[in-house]
């Protein structure tokens, strides 16, 4: 786990990552690829079905093979952490959780 910008980046570390979701329901997550060619960066809530374990899903599904997990508190945070970091990335929002109502 590394913090700046506000945000806390989870590499690694699912068990950490599902702990600052639990700890922060109302927190936000931005679902980073490693690679840009996968797709763009999605923004969730924090509660969202598309982010959460489920069933078949090993350790290190979340935030160690093709992605890591960026959190914070707002979305504007987010952004900024994009735009700082990988500006080129595209950024998307989930449209299940809808995290810009």
């Amino acid at each position: 786990m590394s913090q700046n910008l506000h945000c806390i980046m989870f590499d690694g570390d699912d068990e950490g990552y599902f702990n600052w979701m639990e700890q922060h329901p109302e927190g936000f997550i931005l679902n980073v690829f490693r690679s840009s060619i996968v797709g763009p960066h999605v923004v969730h809530r924090s509660n969202c079905g598309h982010i959460r374990r489920g069933p078949g899903m090993d350790a290190g599904a979340f935030t160690t093979r093709t992605q890591y997990k960026v959190a914070a508190f707002a979305v504007d945070q987010l952004e900024t952490w994009r735009n700082y970091y990988q500006p080129d990335a595209a950024i998307k929002y989930c449209q299940t959780c809808n995290p810009l109502a």
